[in-house]
């Protein structure tokens, strides 16, 4: 398995959008607002209120609209980027590791097109141009237990060093020799599959000791191999 929690720190990160510089801050707004994004315009954590809905936000080609990593919570009807236009958040190099919820406003009425008859644009995102979306990575998406896991216990050793977080759920799977649906149990000789799945509610993560541990919401029903 290939181990890469440790990589995943701000220190390296690398030609961030959101740090480039003359960017122009995002405008002052008002709800139900038309934006258009001219030049290298920065979206940050008190740009917009959350009370605000904007109608549309049009970047224009040859501009960029560019989120900060800051906890940002967006209410638009539609973000519209031009062909020639770039919205970031977040690049391959420079992922953002901050909370940003994006919502799009809008009824089932509303028109599938840039432009309608009756003036109400579609409620999401159309990209004619380039958009990178690059959020917060967690690895290794899967790893192995460092001791085996009994029943009603509620923490589980790991053989690898993860960045995973508490409210995230994992699944700890079967190691039995039968892995059956329910809905198979009879085909296996009545015997059902054993994965569970929990929520972590506790992380431990030990360098020195090589010891990794996540503490889950709830005992374990069943005992699980470690290998």
């Amino acid at each position: 398995l290939m181990n890469d929690a440790n990589s995943l720190t701000n220190s390296n990160r690398v030609n961030c959008p959101f740090l480039w510089p003359g960017l122009i801050p995002f405008p002052t707004v008002t709800n139900g607002q038309d934006v258009n994004i001219i030049g290298s315009v920065k979206l940050g954590a008190n740009s917009v209120s959350p009370k605000i809905i904007l109608n549309r936000i049009t970047v224009q080609p040859n501009s960029f609209l560019i989120f900060d990593d800051a906890q940002i919570d967006l209410h638009v009807r539609e973000i519209y980027v031009m062909a020639g236009g770039h919205l970031y958040i977040g690049s391959e190099t420079c992922r953002v590791n901050s909370n940003i919820k994006v919502t799009f406003h809008g009824t089932l009425l509303d028109s599938s097109t840039v432009d309608s008859s009756t003036g109400m644009t579609s409620k999401g995102l159309i990209a004619e141009g380039s958009v990178d979306i690059h959020g917060k990575e967690f690895l290794p998406t899967w790893t192995r237990l460092s001791k085996p896991a009994a029943a009603l216990s509620s923490v589980v050793y790991l053989q690898q060093k993860t960045n995973w977080e508490v409210g995230q759920q994992i699944v700890l799977t079967t190691t039995t020799y039968y892995d059956c649906p329910d809905q198979f149990k009879e085909a296996c000789e009545g015997k059902s599959h054993k994965n569970e799945l929990r929520f972590i509610v506790g992380v431990t993560m030990n360098d020195a000791t090589q010891s990794y541990a996540i503490r889950i919401d709830r005992p374990l029903n069943y005992s699980h191999y470690a290998g």
